[in-house]
């Protein structure tokens, strides 16, 4: 690790229906991936973890624990990126509007497993979804 390298702080959620798994997919990328991003200056992770589902989903999101972390970095980026992932539960009772561009699906684990096997998936879920399969 160079002394210079940049590092940029992410939060994902997995959220799990029985056999089911929430995914994400924005216009803008090309894989479906665990709803999150980036945290922003001042935010706490957990703060962080329960908008990037927010605006996902709509629904509200209780983070009950880590449960991984992944360390990478894309090709065409100059930062390396540390995704905390957490385990989220939703509040199905409290339903508000997702971003525009955003669209979610249930993938049940052999599917996910399809996405990892076609590179549909970005890289710092495949951990996740290695423990999932």
């Amino acid at each position: 690790m160079a002394e210079d390298e940049l590092y940029k702080l992410s939060v994902r959620a997995l959220i799990q229906d029985g056999n089911r798994f929430l995914l994400a997919h924005q216009d803008w990328e090309k894989a479906w991936e665990t709803p999150g991003g980036r945290v922003r200056e001042g935010e706490s992770v957990l703060d962080a973890v329960r908008r990037h589902v927010r605006e996902a989903t709509g629904f509200e999101a209780y983070p009950e624990g880590v449960i991984e972390f992944a360390h990478g970095k894309k090709k065409e980026s100059k930062y390396s990126q540390l995704h905390i992932i957490f385990k989220v539960k939703l509040d199905s009772e409290k339903k508000g509007s997702p971003i525009e561009g955003v669209k979610t699906k249930w993938f049940s684990a052999a599917e996910i497993k399809k996405l990892v096997g076609e590179r549909k998936a970005e890289w710092h879920d495949e951990r996740v979804f290695d423990k999932i399969s």
